[in-house]
């Protein structure tokens, strides 16, 4: 039984050295309008481009402390989760970043030269009727099965005050 006594604190706990654990509000942000929909506009027609931008700065305010995320993940390439697929159900090219695995999610790219984290889409509307897009986004970095990731959420610039952006495609 002594034995245990021993075992027991060094199976609880965290991973050891560089990996940090901790709740949910110490590595999770929220930094508003870092999506940007170019041009941002109520009314499109049928062909018309919008460029979606998204860029993360690398360093970010989570709660007291400023977290370089590129140096404790070692993340190129976190993914954007998105809440809403409707504006992707039309053509697209994706600039700068990678299509992830599943129809929601990007891959952004590190740019050490902007210090940044970057997403380019060129969007053609090829759906007329009314869009209601929901904004609440999510980046993740690092691997979440580790205690060492971070999440940054963040909107659509323009979105009104429900999280929502509405236009209309004309045929």
């Amino acid at each position: 039984i002594w034995w245990l006594i021993v075992l027991v604190p060094l199976l609880m706990g965290c991973p050891f050295e560089e990996e940090k654990c901790f709740n949910d509000w110490e590595r999770i942000t929220t930094m508003d309008d870092l999506i940007i929909l170019n041009p941002l506009k109520d009314t499109f027609q049928l062909g018309d481009e919008i460029k979606f931008l998204l860029t993360v700065p690398n360093t970010v305010s989570i709660g007291d402390s400023s977290i370089n995320l590129y140096q404790e993940t070692r993340d190129a390439n976190p993914w954007l989760i998105l809440n809403s697929r409707e504006l992707f159900e039309n053509e697209f090219d994706i600039i700068l970043g990678n299509k992830g695995s599943k129809k929601n999610w990007y891959y952004l790219e590190y740019s050490s030269e902007l210090d940044s984290y970057l997403l380019e889409i060129h969007i053609t509307l090829t759906k007329s009727g009314e869009y209601f897009i929901g904004t609440t986004d999510r980046i993740v970095f690092g691997e979440q099965k580790d205690c060492n990731w971070y999440e940054v959420r963040t909107n659509i610039k323009g979105s009104d005050h429900r999280g929502i952006l509405e236009f209309l495609v004309l045929p």
